[in-house]
C-alpha cells in the first residue's frame, strides 16, 4: 500500500488560519493593482487617438476626436471606490464628470461618458474607434500579473 508523508502541513494549515481574516484585505490590494495597470493602458489608448482641430465638413463622418475632446476623455478618467457585495470586490476604470465643450442641451459641459460612448460606439457623425476594448485587451495579462504579485505581497507582509 502506498505511503504518503507531507511535512510542514501543520505550518501551511496555520498560514491559512492567520490569512482567514487578512484575506478581504489581499483581495482588495490586488483589485486596485489590476485596475491601475488599466487605467495606465486605457490613457495610453486616450493619447493614442487621431486628433484634429478646426472645422470638420457637414455630413461626412469622422474619424478623429478633437484636442478639447480627447483632453476631456483624460481629465475625466478614473478609477471607482471599492465595492464589495456578496463576496465579491469590485473596482472599475471609467469616466465621469463634464467637458469644456458647452451646449445649448448641456450648459454645464458635455458629459465625459457621453464622449467616450461616442468615440468607442460610434454614432451618426463619427465613426466606431473602440479605444477602451483595445485596452482592456491589451492590459488583460498586465492586470492579472499585477493582482497575482500584489497579492503575493500582501500575503508575505501579513505572515512576517
Amino acid at each position: 500500500m502506498p505511503k504518503l508523508n507531507v511535512k510542514g502541513l501543520e505550518d501551511w494549515s496555520t498560514t491559512l488560519q492567520m490569512l482567514g481574516s487578512k484575506g478581504a484585505s489581499v483581495a482588495k490590494a490586488a483589485c486596485y493593482d489590476g485596475a491601475a495597470v488599466l487605467a495606465d493602458a486605457l490613457r495610453q489608448e486616450i493619447q493614442n487617438l487621431p486628433e484634429q482641430s478646426g472645422y470638420m465638413p457637414e455630413g461626412q463622418r469622422r474619424r478623429v476626436v478633437k484636442p478639447t475632446e480627447k483632453q476631456a476623455l483624460l481629465d475625466g478618467m478614473g478609477v471607482t471606490r471599492m465595492e464589495e457585495k456578496n463576496g465579491t470586490v469590485t473596482v472599475r476604470v471609467g469616466f465621469t464628470g463634464y467637458s469644456k465643450l458647452r451646449t445649448k442641451r448641456y450648459p454645464e459641459g458635455l458629459p465625459t461618458p457621453i464622449i467616450a460612448a461616442s468615440v468607442a460606439g460610434g454614432s451618426k457623425v463619427r465613426e466606431k474607434n473602440d479605444f477602451v476594448r483595445r485596452a482592456g485587451k491589451r492590459a488583460e495579462e498586465a492586470a492579472k500579473a499585477a493582482m497575482a504579485a500584489g497579492a503575493a505581497e500582501c500575503i508575505e507582509k501579513y505572515l512576517k
